[in-house]
């Protein structure tokens, strides 16, 4: 039985995700994956090859890794993330392939494991271990005891991290509680005597389950496992963007969803495997509070407070031309290739302006741009439309024609202080293989002469292994006088590409006050870039629209990931191109609040953030109406129905879902609520008891004569049918049953109006 619920559940899963992709994958080896599960998590008691649930002991709660064979003190399991990792393989590949025994079984092992890891590993309630027993964590659970320590290694990182892999959003499952989530960090802290040393890619998710921004405060791209570092990028800004797992809403109809709270704003995740659109309604204790479309083989996010009807695809990223983008060149904007954007593509803008199709093309990876579209040297936003997907925006710097783009001290007079172990032109002749070294003290200095005075705005610094943990860059234009452009105490080595406001300078120095490690300095090249004052701008962090208090009347809240230098540099604020007063916005760290007074009507503004030195920062924000009903415009109101019924009308209406309309048992039947008066209804939901219409039409009528049909369905299924329509000017609305679905009436236990 060792370890095969950890082992197997890893290929399970991947073999998920690959085949809900890839068909031909699928049809050759779903025998395979099939195998792998009913090796580990059989539900079958009858299958002739594999026990049943091998490893899942339904006494206890929770799975077993190991037996007797290795010690006396019973079976025992050490990775518990690794056990429920296993059951979301199990669901993952039930849900691709229909299967419901493998699906009911990972959701029963997965929900009943985690709940024994929150108990037996963590103690989540504090009634689980003895007193005397103060870590915030069990190593490895046996039968008969309890052990802080793991297999391998008996470090706390080793201990805490081994039940928090791997990094996945299964793990959002921890911090349902963020105060039960922060004391697994903190407890850790305590038992390791500080921060973490190691398994950075491990331990950063856990925390940020409870504050990502202490996490994003001290990232550091080198510290993580580098082939995991996407994974905890990913991760880690999501927390930060979404908030904590919340159980307020919940999900029904689909396959996955996950939802999230921040502040006051809900989001939700929602993964669609399958073939076909489908439609996920989300509930609160009182009711149904939203529903979205997602479209086939799809992970959307989106508000579950609202009803979303048409989803949209998030588009490739595009990445700008930095290699031939001088005025007069045509500009080559990458992406990984996607077929079905690509061929989706319907209009290219340029800083708003709608380019003539001649004037670009679409290729697989590519989208070439006519020289005409940016005639002079400036930063242009370049926006791409996409039928169904969201626009995908780059920001493209255009620089002067003859404007040198090369290492301005390539192959430069350049001098160093004394007794260099190796050349100080090694560092400036573009030799990756030769290198200048300093002696083995402090402090040491390299400098470089340009030869004429030139615009600087950037130095790479690509150091051999032995670094500075502290220097500066100072810059002069006479080889006297020098001005500090750039200061580091944290300085770690590799590469170091530095950016600063462009100043005029001749000679460039890089001045080391402390060494990181116990040799000299040593720099393989020492290169300089920005000559003719065409400076790359550095991206600014992108921002994110206000979609919770964003009616007219209201102050908007952009939010971004914060970025200290780049929120000190802003200098201006747009609304639609018109400079907004100092007055009416404030910048705090990862918020910029609008005043009221910027968005005067219902429509969509493009807001643009300006700083020094870096691209313009851009977003569209919507701005509903302020006015706009947000009840239910039927509850409570009269209302009649068709003769005969079972259950009485005042059922549907009354906000009490443990009451319902029922009609006669025949076609057609109706139900009708007046509203009191003329309102603008565009919206129906109609939460549908067992008896549901097959077919039936929504009509609208100002006077309860004349009626207009807004809406009309032939295959209705039954459960919650959240309907939008164009709005229209009515006091009453009838739902006007057709056909049944069933062999009884038709029955809602709520009729809502907005």
């Amino acid at each position: 039985m060792t370890d095969h619920h950890f082992t197997y559940g890893y290929y399970v899963f991947a073999s998920a995700v690959l085949a809900t992709y890839d068909t031909d994958f699928r049809n050759k080896f779903s025998g395979m994956v099939d195998e792998l599960i009913r090796d580990y998590a059989n539900p079958s008691k009858t299958d002739p090859k594999y026990p049943y649930f091998r490893n899942f002991d339904p006494y206890e709660g929770h799975s077993w890794a190991g037996g007797y064979a290795d010690n006396d003190s019973g079976n025992n399991q050490e990775a518990a993330g690794e056990s429920l990792f296993g059951w979301v393989g199990q669901y993952m590949w039930s849900t691709l392939t229909g299967n419901t025994a493998f699906r009911d079984a990972s959701i029963m092992g997965f929900t009943t494991e985690l709940r024994a890891v929150q108990q037996y590993w963590f103690n989540y309630d504090q009634d689980n271990w003895l007193p005397g027993y103060t870590h915030k964590t069990v190593g490895q659970i046996y039968g008969s005891s309890n052990f802080f320590g793991t297999f391998f290694n008996g470090n706390p990182v080793y201990i805490y991290g081994i039940h928090w892999l791997p990094t996945a959003e299964y793990l959002t499952s921890y911090g349902f509680d963020t105060a039960k989530a922060a004391g697994l960090y903190s407890g850790f802290v305590a038992d390791n005597g500080g921060p973490e040393p190691d398994w950075y890619h491990i331990v950063w998710p856990i925390q940020a389950l409870s504050d990502p921004q202490a996490v994003l405060n001290k990232w550091n791209p080198a510290l993580p496992q580098q082939n995991e570092l996407f994974n905890t990028y990913w991760f880690v800004h999501n927390m930060a963007t979404l908030g904590s797992r919340t159980k307020d809403i919940w999900a029904e109809n689909g396959y996955s969803a996950t939802v999230y709270k921040k502040g006051s704003a809900y989001r939700a995740l929602v993964w669609n495997p399958t073939n076909a659109a489908i439609t996920v309604t989300f509930r609160n204790s009182g009711g149904a509070t939203g529903s979205a479309v997602v479209e086939a083989k799809k992970l959307v996010k989106v508000d579950p407070t609202k009803v979303t009807t048409d989803t949209l695809l998030i588009p490739p990223a595009l990445a700008a031309d930095t290699t031939q983008n001088a005025a007069g060149q045509p500009i080559e904007l990458m992406f990984t290739d996607n077929a079905a954007w690509r061929n989706a593509i319907n209009a290219v803008k340029v800083d708003g302006t709608t380019a003539a199709a001649t004037d670009y093309t679409v290729a697989a990876g590519a989208i070439t741009l006519n020289p005409v579209l940016f005639p002079t040297a400036k930063t242009y936003t370049v926006t791409v439309t996409a039928d169904k997907y969201s626009d995908t925006s780059v920001q493209q710097v255009i620089t002067g024609s003859t404007t040198p783009t090369g290492n301005l001290a390539l192959n430069k007079a350049v001098t160093a202080s004394e007794n260099p172990k190796q050349p100080a032109a090694a560092a400036v002749d573009g030799n990756p293989g030769t290198r200048w070294e300093s002696d083995f003290s402090d402090p040491q200095w390299i400098q470089v002469d340009l030869g004429s005075a030139q615009t600087v705005g950037r130095v790479l610094l690509d150091w051999e292994g032995a670094y500075a943990k502290a220097y500066t860059i100072e810059t002069s234009a006479d080889g006297t006088n020098w001005t500090t452009v750039y200061m580091t105490t944290t300085g770690d080595g590799a590469a170091d590409d530095i950016s600063f406001t462009p100043v005029n300078a001749r000679y460039v120095k890089v001045n080391g006050t402390q060494r990181g490690t116990q040799y000299g300095y040593s720099l393989w090249e020492l290169e300089v870039y920005g000559s003719g004052g065409a400076v790359t701008p550095t991206a600014p962090p992108a921002l994110t629209a206000d979609t919770t208090q964003n009616t007219a009347g209201q102050p908007i809240e952009l939010t971004f990931t914060d970025n200290a230098a780049w929120r000190n540099a802003i200098t201006a604020v747009k609304v639609d191109g018109v400079t907004a007063a100092a007055a009416n916005y404030t910048v705090a760290a990862g918020t910029i609040t609008l005043n009221t007074e910027l968005f005067p009507s219902a429509k969509t503004y493009t807001i643009t953030v300006t700083a020094e030195g870096y691209n313009d920062a851009f977003v569209q924000q919507v701005i509903t109406g302020g006015t706009t009903p947000t009840v239910n415009l039927a509850l409570n109101k009269a209302v009649t129905a068709s003769e005969n019924l079972k259950q009485p009308a005042a059922g549907a209406v009354d906000g009490d879902l443990g009451t319902r309309w029922e009609s006669a048992f025949s076609d057609p039947q109706w139900i009708q609520v007046d509203l009191g008066s003329a309102q603008t209804v565009s919206r129906v939901l109609l939460n549908w008891e067992g008896a549901y219409a097959k077919a039936y039409t929504i009509e609208t009528s100002a006077d309860g004569t004349n009626w207009t049909t807004a809406y009309t369905s032939t295959a209705g299924d039954g459960d919650i049918d959240d309907i939008s329509f164009t709005p229209v000017s009515s006091r009453y609305v009838k739902v006007n049953g057709t056909q049944r679905g069933t062999q009884y009436g038709y029955s809602l236990w709520e009729l809502s109006v907005y």
